[in-house]
């Protein structure tokens, strides 16, 4: 299963899209990404000067989340991009079923979710 065949990822490019953090609240994960949402989704915009997609910041929202496997990822120092902003890097996320595997350059992690959902920042 790809990015794309998820729910809520039907119009999002993750290979161009920016991982930015990660949030557990009891049993619910939040994967924070700054998402490049390609044309036909509904907040798509077109792209600012510069940039290459539309992006809008957001949460990937992992309910009854159930960590299996948690590994490093192979990044040691954080990154400062030249606007002063950390970058983290990407994030690479496929699933079928329950079962999920989401790689950042910070981590790998497989994992189960009772769901999967995409909430995009109402403020940007």
């Amino acid at each position: 299963m790809t990015d794309q065949s998820l729910p809520g990822l039907e119009h999002v490019r993750l290979e161009d899209s920016y991982f930015l953090g990660i949030v557990a609240r009891g049993r619910c994960l939040s994967l924070r990404v700054l998402l490049a949402l390609l044309p036909g989704h509904p907040a798509y915009t077109c792209p600012l000067p510069g940039d290459f997609h539309c992006y809008r910041e957001g949460d990937i929202l992992l309910g009854g989340f159930g960590l299996i496997d948690w590994k490093p990822g192979r990044r040691g120092n954080v990154l400062i991009d030249p606007d002063g902003t950390i970058d983290l890097g990407s994030i690479h996320l496929v699933g079928s079923g329950s079962a999920y595997v989401a790689v950042t350059e910070w981590f790998e992690m497989r994992f189960k979710a009772s769901s999967l959902t995409v909430e995009l920042d109402p403020s940007l």
